[in-house]
């Protein structure tokens, strides 16, 4: 078997089967005048509302190798896809769990609507197994923790429960009421879901409107597809007008397919052969997905007098504000509104300027018998910045290049263009400085978390049942358990690695910047799929002296074998047996690494190891019916118990 790496996109109806290897913009409705079966002319309204969600995995951390190449093939779909009026939510390195959880979701939320239109796409690892006793093989999804089935038989047995495969992609796009859904898929393909296509793609007509799954894969069963993605890249070109094969302004889901099989076979010499068709379904396989060449931004209308266009179109160009100079192809016009008329149907480059106004421009495609109509919007030169300042906690004092400038939050407009200093103080806490930029235009945004002046809360020390001296309670804790759930004993949850700077406050604000230091300067807890600091480093937290090391002096957190050595001593391996341990051990809870939010406070427990293994780092995990050792992102907060050294 091949590693491929692989993108999936489903349009409107979900569905696809796969082989080997926030929400932006405002949706966009679509309509058409097409003929009816007896050939009249009729408006028929294609889609209200168009709808695409995009997964994304990079990170893997069991047996497949990482592709950096999503990031950016993500990041690019998604701009695509906003300009061709979708309203896009992504997913990022999600584990199995959380991917149920996004197609579910996305498809709560969305796909009700039958005159919504779907797309769903995903990039990452795909890969496929073939029945032990015949039978068609059946394509997989694989999220970040699925181990590589390569590597022996229980890693195949243990990803077939943990990947997503493409039957139950299947059950997802049948419970959808939109009507048409499509997948791309930049990997290899194999499975029986899907029957191929080679049809010539018609103009739109009524069929077009009627129910509909297809599906798109940049490769056929013994390829593989490279990190560098030569399927995404041309699927972008397509949406720009270049797969409009017959000249009528829209992309079909067909006309999709054939463009991509043409260009992708030819710039990858050969290597990638793309396939496409539609679900095995005879009540969704009539209808043809549908984008707009180019993107939504472009008004048309039905030309007044086809004998008078004949095989030309018309223009028409105006500005906000009024009167700009606009420019076609390099040559200026004149000031708009301009119209210009018998232009042969092609792309055009249209543009305006006007003093006191930033520069806008525009890529038209100009149509045979229509008048296409585009507006340009200039923004306004500003000269002047401004800053909005607020702390964690706030109520603090800001000053601005020394001198006192309020109480935060705050904000200050009409800043000059230039580099100023920050300082922000609250009694308590440590003071906040930082260097800023203002830029003409441009509100920007100066946090200041600020991080508590260290004082250790009195605390015993205790010795465990192993025979090792701990410190009585969680760091951050008031005082010793009196209870499994005593929240006052709960204490902090930090981020493995990092060191006391105020993110490990149960409430602290919130992040999504990584951090490409041991200190990342500030006090929010760091949002991430799997580690706040990138790179990473194994360094942290090693020994009583190690970096960060948040534990009072002569102590530090104890390695994996030496929880093992306290829970072999517990009289029952589960939450009641720790705490009814020396060390009290509560069911703190942790802080979920991805937004920030407290999950089983009272209920669990997760308690940090100096331990690292891969991007992972080990912990003790505590629930009522057993305890146990295990491997997590290193990003999430959990709590810190120390001993001596």
């Amino acid at each position: 078997m091949k590693i491929a790496r692989f993108s999936l996109i489903i349009i409107a109806y979900l569905l696809i089967c796969f082989l080997a290897g926030n929400v932006y913009a405002s949706s966009r409705g679509l309509s058409l005048k097409v003929k009816d079966q007896a050939g009249t002319p009729e408006d028929i309204e294609l889609y209200q509302n168009s709808y695409a969600l995009i997964i994304g995995v990079s990170e893997y951390t069991n047996g497949w190798p990482d592709l950096p190449g999503v990031e950016k093939d993500v990041k690019l779909v998604e701009d695509a896809l906003i300009k061709n009026g979708f309203q896009v939510e992504v997913v990022r390195n999600p584990n199995s769990l959380e991917m149920d959880q996004a197609f579910e979701s996305f498809i709560r939320k969305y796909g009700g609507n039958v005159n919504n239109r779907l797309l769903f796409y995903f990039a990452g690892h795909g890969h496929t197994l073939k029945p032990p006793y015949g039978g068609d093989p059946l394509g997989y999804i694989v999220p970040v923790e699925a181990p590589n089935p390569n590597l022996n038989t229980s890693a195949e047995r243990d990803f077939k429960q943990i990947a997503m495969s493409m039957k139950r992609i299947e059950e997802y796009s049948l419970n959808i009421n939109a009507k048409h859904v499509m997948f791309l898929f930049d990997s290899c393909f194999s499975g029986s879901i899907f029957a191929m296509s080679r049809a010539i793609p018609e103009h739109i007509s009524y069929k077009t409107a009627r129910p509909v799954r297809q599906f798109i894969t940049s490769g056929s069963e013994e390829e593989t597809v490279s990190d560098k993605s030569v399927f995404r890249h041309q699927f972008i070109e397509a949406l720009e007008g270049e797969g409009d094969v017959n000249g009528d302004g829209y992309v079909t889901g067909t006309e999709l397919g054939e463009f991509l099989q043409n260009k992708v076979v030819n710039y990858s010499r050969g290597a990638q052969h793309p396939q496409y068709g539609k679900i095995r379904n005879p009540n969704l396989d009539k209808g043809d997905f549908v984008f707009v060449a180019g993107g939504s931004i472009i008004t048309d209308r039905q030309a007044l007098d086809q004998a008078q266009l004949k095989s030309t179109g018309s223009l028409r160009i105006t500005t906000d504000p009024v009167e700009a100079t606009v420019w076609v192809d390099g040559r200026r016009l004149g000031t708009a509104p301009q119209e210009l008329h018998d232009l042969p149907p092609e792309m055009i480059s249209v543009s305006a300027s006007k003093s006191g106004y930033g520069k806008s421009s525009e890529k038209v495609r100009i149509r045979e018998g229509r008048q296409t109509e585009v507006q340009l919007i200039l923004g306004e030169l500003i000269s002047t910045g401004s800053i909005n300042v607020t702390s964690n906690p706030s109520g603090a004092k800001w000053y601005l290049d020394g001198g006192y400038s309020g109480m935060t939050p705050d904000r200050m407009t009409d800043l000059d263009e230039g580099t100023y200093s920050v300082i922000i103080n609250k009694e308590g806490y440590e003071e906040w400085q930082s260097t800023i930029q203002v830029q003409a235009g441009v509100s920007t945004d100066v946090i200041g978390s600020l991080v508590k002046k260290q004082s250790w809360k009195p605390f015993e020390i205790v010795t465990s049942a192993g025979g090792r001296i701990w410190i009585d309670r969680n760091v951050g804790a008031s005082r010793v358990a009196i209870s499994i759930d005593d929240s006052e004993a709960f204490g902090d949850l930090y981020q493995w690695g990092r060191g006391t700077d105020g993110h490990e406050q149960r409430d602290s604000e919130t992040t999504t910047t990584l951090s490409s230091t041991d200190n990342p300067g500030h006090g929010n807890f760091i949002k991430a799929s799997s580690d706040w600091r990138e790179p990473k480093n194994d360094n942290l937290w090693q020994g009583v002296s190690g970096l960060n090391n948040p534990c009072p002096a002569g102590f530090r957190l104890p390695i994996e074998t030496e929880w093992e050595v306290e829970r072999a001593s517990w009289s029952l391996n589960n939450q009641s047996g720790a705490y009814a341990s020396p060390l009290k051990l509560v069911s703190a809870g942790n802080r979920y690494r991805d937004n920030g939010s407290i999950y089983g406070a009272g209920s669990y427990g997760y308690y940090w190891s100096s331990t690292s293994v891969g991007r992972l780092a080990r912990f003790l995990r505590l629930n009522s019916g057993n305890a146990y050792a295990y491997s997590d992102f290193r990003a999430y907060g959990f709590s810190v118990r120390c001993i001596e050294d």
